[in-house]
């Protein structure tokens, strides 16, 4: 990142700038670019325009940010989480932890 300006955020691309617009920064409404990113920091953008005649190139952080649902949908919803122990028994990868622990207790392993 080369340069944070009140429109965008000029990217260095080897010689060259290129423009990310302020709509192309993030999913989510960004006020200043100093939000989401910082002058030196490296970041990966999309090419989306040449202008050879006025020498601009358009980028997009956005685009290859994943979609604010796809994050919605990797993260489970509170009402899907299971709730205590079912039937009031210990799953089966816990089944006999307690007398595992106590064990351990009385060894020279913890003692």
């Amino acid at each position: 990142m080369r340069n944070l300006v009140d429109f965008g955020a000029f990217v260095d691309l080897g010689g060259v700038d290129g423009l990310v617009h302020i709509s192309e920064l993030d999913h989510q409404f960004v006020q200043h670019p100093s939000e989401v990113l910082s002058e030196g920091q490296e970041v990966q953008v999309l090419v989306l325009s040449v202008d050879r005649e006025r020498q601009r190139i358009g980028l997009s952080r956005k685009r290859l940010l994943p979609e604010p649902s796809e994050q919605a949908a990797a993260k489970p919803e509170q009402e899907d989480m299971p709730s205590g122990v079912p039937n009031g028994e210990p799953p089966d990868e816990l089944a006999g932890a307690e007398d595992l622990a106590a064990e351990l207790l009385e060894s020279e392993v913890l003692a």
